[in-house]
């Protein structure tokens, strides 16, 4: 690689040994070179921190830097800070690309267009990396390789499915938005929903390249009550970002989504094991005054299709989701539930 690289690939890097060589195998295999690896290690303590010494020793392209942990937003803009590329693109170091040419037509898409976000498509895999689901390309094709609005890319493409990882970025997009450290969960959607509030140019490209890898350990699949007082939160960063909007449509979007973060992460309550300790974490996140705030969205912005879930106090809402969708429906289930109805209103 010579000169200044095209392509930042920023990939934090914390506890994950068994899967960071597989990662890197990913990022390696492409067939556009014009890229540099930035490896962030978060404060690693199973030896991930020496692999990422040994592929910066043995690879030009990649760069190695070692921080205290502070999180995975922490991590992402401590990789921004350090990369040089023209554009960036983020990677989890426990899941991987399974397509070889995921840099160069994603580059060709963005340069040839102008575009600051192409995104593309992803799979999720077990542990193993055997597929266990993806996103049906062929439901976007309409909107693939087009320049899209705000509106058009997060209503027709994005679809409640906010991730960071899946999109390549123009690099003055950072100076405009940084990932919110004070976060632990749900920083793609607080990151996603600020940064839409400016005016882009999006495209989609039909390309799966990106393995999701599941995994119990994941920040995603972490059972932590700040996971929903992070989701709740995100009610009021749709709502801030909403007044900052003057189309139409796009602040309709917002406060419809708003409203739907609280949906789901109510739903996510009524499910084991957040249910037994729901009071107190009903009075944690003073739930009772956010209904109160959502009741008045609702009516404020003439939502329709919804729940009478948003007419009961939090307690009587929990148990009526609980009796409603069964006691042992999993996380996962109810985020799919909430982009169905979502996508239908």
């Amino acid at each position: 690689m010579r000169g200044k690289p095209n392509i930042s690939v920023v990939i934090p890097v914390y506890n994950v040994r068994d899967y960071l060589d597989e990662c890197l195998a990913g990022v390696l295999s492409q067939d556009y070179m014009n890229y540099e690896i930035i490896l962030v290690d978060d404060g690693s303590t199973d030896g991930s921190e020496n692999i990422c010494d040994k592929y910066a020793a043995e690879y030009e392209c990649v760069k190695t830097y070692h921080k205290p942990n502070g999180g995975l937003a922490s991590a992402r803009n401590f990789g921004v800070d350090h990369s040089s590329g023209k554009y960036i693109i983020f990677l989890d170091s426990d899941d991987y690309w399974c397509c070889s040419s995921a840099l160069s037509t994603l580059f060709i898409a963005a340069s040839s267009s102008g575009a600051d976000i192409v995104r593309g498509d992803y799979k999720e895999v077990d542990l193993r990396g055997n597929e266990s689901s993806h996103k049906e390309a062929c439901k976007s094709m309409r909107y693939a390789k087009k320049l899209l609005t705000n509106r058009e890319y997060l209503q027709k493409i994005a679809k409640g499915e906010n991730f960071a990882w899946l999109s390549l970025y123009s690099r003055e997009i950072f100076n405009k938005v940084r990932m919110n450290e004070s976060l632990r969960f749900f920083e793609d959607i607080d990151f996603t929903a600020r940064l839409h509030v400016h005016p882009l140019k999006c495209m989609y490209v039909p390309l799966l390249f990106y393995a999701y890898r599941q995994r119990p350990g994941s920040l995603v699949n972490m059972q932590d009550d700040r996971k929903l007082g992070d989701s709740f939160n995100a009610c009021a960063v749709f709502g801030s970002c909403a007044e900052a909007i003057s189309d139409r449509g796009l602040r309709h979007y917002y406060h419809r989504m708003r409203v739907m973060m609280y949906y789901w992460t109510l739903q996510t309550l009524a499910t084991d094991p957040f249910y037994e300790d729901r009071h107190h974490i009903i009075y944690k996140y003073n739930l009772a005054g956010l209904r109160k705030d959502v009741n008045s969205w609702f009516w404020e912005d003439c939502l329709s299709g919804f729940s009478l879930v948003f007419f009961m106090s939090p307690a009587a809402g929990t148990v009526y989701l609980r009796k409603r969708t069964g006691v042992t429906l999993p996380i996962r289930k109810a985020m799919s539930k909430l982009r169905k109805i979502f996508s239908a209103g």
